[in-house]
């Protein structure tokens, strides 16, 4: 029988031990806590971490208790692409989190592109009108993307899984989706209107953007692929409802 106190008292340290750690350290927090979601398995973790989530929890100085247990899953690209060749769904490949996990592969793919790009762009003669042009329509292109891949979660997959008793963590995928495409959507912005007259707090600004958004998007895409799709998997039981999912992400794909 599980020992949910326990379990939540064990959570409490990891977070506590990982509010001030530094990456190699967050490293092995990391681990043990994926450690930890395949001895309990993931559904028991996702409910577990809400209750300590919602026991008022707090470490001084942070109001948002989420902050650092969302740390531990700090990690770089390479990192990132490292662990998602190691996981394996035993599903068929035309499951939706096979599918979704195959965006998630390509989005590696993508954000070391649009990392190398962006971060070639300066304010010499060099960066020529059609060089932004082409950065510019890199970005949008894969704004276009994610935010297929987005609308596939929270129009189709997260409202099943709320019906299925998945409570907190689709909602705060949500939060993360909205400022994912507010940092695309800014930077956007920034190459439409970008000249070489632009001053260099102009091009500062975008690379703070490029950075924290691609720190953000792979700890979004690590939890997902390592506690809410397996959670998912958990909570949604009925192969009636995953063939539904699975409609419901080819009519958006037309």
């Amino acid at each position: 029988m599980l020992d949910t106190l326990k379990v939540s008292a064990d959570l409490v340290q990891v977070i506590l031990k990982a509010e001030g750690a530094d990456p190699s350290n967050l490293r092995i927090a990391r681990e043990g806590l994926i450690k930890l979601v395949n001895n309990i398995g993931a559904k028991n973790f996702v409910n577990i971490a809400a209750k300590v989530l919602k026991n008022n929890f707090r470490i001084e100085g942070c109001n948002d208790i989420r902050v650092p247990l969302k740390r531990i899953f700090n990690l770089t690209l390479e990192e990132l692409e490292e662990n998602l060749s190691e996981q394996k769904y035993n599903l068929p490949s035309e499951h939706p989190l096979v599918m979704l996990s195959g965006d998630h592969k390509e989005n590696i793919k993508k954000l070391k592109a649009l990392r190398f790009s962006l971060g070639g762009l300066n304010l010499n003669k060099e960066t020529t009108a059609e060089a932004t042009k082409n950065k510019l329509k890199q970005v949008q292109d894969y704004y276009v993307e994610l935010d297929l891949h987005i609308r596939k979660e929270e129009e189709i997959l997260f409202p099943i899984l709320e019906q299925n008793g998945m409570q907190e963590h689709p909602q705060n995928l949500r939060d993360e989706h909205r400022g994912f495409r507010q940092i695309l959507s800014e930077i956007i912005e920034i190459l439409k209107n970008f000249s070489s007259g632009n001053p260099d707090s102009v091009l500062e600004e975008m690379r703070k953007s490029k950075e924290k958004f691609i720190l953000d998007i792979s700890n979004h895409i690590f939890r997902e692929t390592f506690i809410f799709y397996p959670a998912a998997l958990e909570f949604i039981t009925e192969p009636s409802l995953w063939e539904k999912i699975k409609e419901g992400f080819q009519d958006l794909d037309r």
